[in-house]
């Protein structure tokens, strides 16, 4: 029986296989010279038409799909890192009771779900976006990579989200740094990323010298200046003007605990205007949290990236240790002070652009409007519709229903009016009144409906008139009502 189940002595494993292949009628020798054109294969797999293809376009192809591979590898395989990371410190929370805590395990689990959305976005794209992906890149993205050319990154890195922005599914990115330095005065918008970049290494190296350099910020741009200026001048914000005057105090006398106090709780107090202004006070904003998420949902994905992991997670551990003992227990006050007063800037100013926005289109028309002949009744409505049609994709609805309908806005235009103009000059109440009051005439309608007679008016241009006309029908006059019948009749 022993000898029954003594081990075989097997031949090396090439001489193996060989004989077992044989012994099931495959010839290793005619298997090993089949030739497969892995190129092919390839393009067959992605589901191009061969025939659509040069080989040059084929090599290129080829070439591309092995690059992007191995970055959707290293892709996942950060995401994968970062969920064990983020699994095994939520699990050392456990059973830790104290406010930071707390939020701790709320921005672990936030960003838990950020990273798993990632994992799916990228099986998305292997499933159903590659091909496109492939066919629309016409150079060498490896070539591109390694000469570092940063213009096409973000072209290249248009896969999915996570490729473009991995840092905002970091759970220790330095989001703080991105809040204070996103709203500064002065900045041009194309300026911001390479000033961010700059205080963000900063901030990582030489804390130190970066809390310098805020301070420098604060006194060069005078913010507390800014602030004070910007909230008075605010029809929304005005009411705050006393408040943010004793802030203002508070900071140039170095009453940091003070001045901390009543920041942040103004602070979360501009997350509510913004809420107000959002939704016509019509829904409850809920705690600090709920406010900003009412207020960063409504822009787009990038935008909430970046601004809602700090105010959600970070500025409630201040605010609530405010709100139980009184004051922030931290020998670096000033610090903390210098931070809270960038941070108010930052809100104030995304609380001004939710509310001038709606205004600042009528700006941009009159102006062009003032550069054509006034007396030229044609000329002026249609340079008109040629404003309004091409602000229609990127202007708020705000600014429709105050083109519409003004009277609702009367106290808020009223807090606008100037007192002393001078000459030639209009303010903004008499600018809406104007343009508002030429879409409502005949002379505006007659050039929309002769828009309908135009040889190859686009389908854009049709859906401005079909949506002008089916929001104006029922509060116009008789004359213009027909006028706005007429396109109804010609595009619906």
């Amino acid at each position: 029986m022993k000898e029954k189940f003594q081990a075989i002595n097997f031949p090396n494993g090439i001489e193996f296989n060989n004989k077992l292949f044989q012994s099931i009628g495959v010839n290793l020798e005619n298997v090993e010279n089949v030739d497969i054109d892995a190129k092919a294969y390839l393009i067959e797999q992605l589901g191009i038409e061969d025939n659509q293809l040069r080989d040059d376009s084929k090599n290129l192809i080829q070439r591309n799909f092995i690059h992007l591979i191995c970055q959707v590898r290293n892709d996942l395989s950060t995401i994968e890192e970062r969920l064990k990371k983020y699994k095994k410190e939520r699990a050392d929370l456990d059973g830790v009771k104290s406010n930071e805590a707390e939020y701790r395990r709320r921005k672990l689990e936030y960003f838990t779900k950020m990273n798993k959305s990632a994992q799916n976005d990228i099986v998305l794209f292997l499933t159903k976006g590659i091909t496109g992906y492939l066919k629309e890149i016409q150079y060498d993205t490896l070539q591109r990579e390694c000469a570092k050319d940063d213009c096409g990154k973000i072209f290249r890195n248009r896969r999915y989200l996570f490729a473009q922005f991995p840092e905002y599914y970091d759970a220790d990115f330095d989001y703080s740094t991105v809040v204070k330095m996103s709203q500064l005065p002065g900045i041009n918008l194309i300026d911001v990323p390479k000033i961010e970049k700059k205080y963000l290494e900063m901030h990582r190296n030489n804390p130190e010298k970066y809390y310098c350099e805020i301070k420098k910020i604060i006194n060069q741009k005078r913010i507390t200046e800014n602030l004070k200026e910007g909230i008075e001048k605010n029809y929304h914000l005005h009411k705050r003007c006393e408040m943010f005057m004793d802030l203002a105090r508070l900071y140039e006398e170095k009453h940091y605990q003070s001045f901390i106090g009543l920041g942040l709780l103004q602070l979360e107090g501009v997350f509510f205007d913004i809420c107000s202004i959002r939704y016509d006070g019509k829904e409850n904003a809920g705690t600090l949290v709920e406010k900003v998420e009412k207020v960063l949902r409504g822009k787009n994905q990038v935008y909430y990236n970046r601004f809602y992991p700090y105010f959600a997670f970070d500025v409630p551990v201040k605010r609530n240790e405010i709100a139980h003992t009184g004051l922030i227990n931290s020998q670096k006050l000033e610090q903390i002070a210098d931070e809270v007063l960038l941070d108010l800037n930052a809100v104030v100013q995304m609380a001004k652009t939710e509310s001038e926005d709606k205004f600042r289109l009528f700006f941009v028309i009159f102006d062009n409007l003032s550069k054509v002949n006034s007396t030229d009744e044609k000329q002026v409505n249609e340079t008109l519709i040629v404003e309004l049609y091409e602000t229609n994709m990127i202007s708020p609805d705000s600014f429709w229903s105050v083109l519409k309908s003004p009277d609702l806005f009367k106290d808020e235009l009223d807090f606008y009016k100037l007192d002393h103009i001078q000459e030639g000059y209009m303010d903004l109440p008499n600018i809406v009144k104007y343009i508002s009051g030429l879409v409502r005439q005949i002379p505006f309608w007659t050039e929309m409906v002769n828009l309908l007679n135009l040889d190859g008016i686009n389908k854009d241009l049709q859906d401005f008139l079909l949506s002008m006309a089916k929001d104006y029908i029922n509060v116009l006059d008789n004359d213009c009502k027909m006028k706005c019948i007429e396109i109804l009749k010609a595009l619906q």
